[in-house]
């Protein structure tokens, strides 16, 4: 249910926000970052999960699917709708800041509850990496979207490094 409530605010957020009105701007951007995420899907059922969202809504297959379609996408929108493009840099700095504190929280409560399993060496911490990392990363693929997916491989292949995929 937890997961349910969670997509469900964020398009609720998303209506309010009239992001919709500009979703021509962002949808390459709720593209990309769909993208990615069926990306991670993809490598963690080849070869390993480095995480896995429990108690799911109906189903694993069903949870994902929203996460990936919706919940993502919706946090994309609002990120994007709200960014303050015409301030300075430390206003964008902390703007990023609140958003990613605010998903830290939010995934706090769902692995404390139980609605996030880490595994391989990934743990809570890494969330201080993934999510300042994935707020750039859609700023940057919304400004410039050939270097944002230049920028990717580095970051997914230091990543499947760190923690020892074997990818021969």
């Amino acid at each position: 249910m937890y997961h349910l409530l969670c997509a469900t605010g964020l398009v609720i957020a998303s209506l309010f926000s009239r992001g919709f009105k500009r979703i021509h701007d962002y949808l390459p951007t709720m593209y990309y970052i769909s993208m990615m995420n069926l990306f991670y899907l993809f490598i963690a059922h080849s070869l390993k999960k480095l995480w896995v969202l429990e108690k799911p809504f109906i189903s694993h297959f069903i949870n994902n699917t929203l996460y990936t379609f919706i919940t993502l996408p919706a946090i994309s929108l609002l990120f994007l709708h709200h960014y303050p493009d015409h301030k300075d840099k430390t206003q964008q700095l902390y703007y990023i800041g609140k958003w990613v504190a605010g998903s830290i929280i939010i995934e706090w409560f769902a692995y404390k509850w139980g609605y996030i399993k880490f595994y391989e060496g990934y743990s809570f911490l890494w969330e201080f990496f993934f999510y300042p990392t994935m707020y750039i990363m859609l700023r940057l693929h919304y400004v410039k979207p050939f270097l944002a997916i230049l920028t990717s491989i580095p970051i997914i292949c230091s990543l499947l490094i760190i923690f020892e995929y074997n990818v021969k």
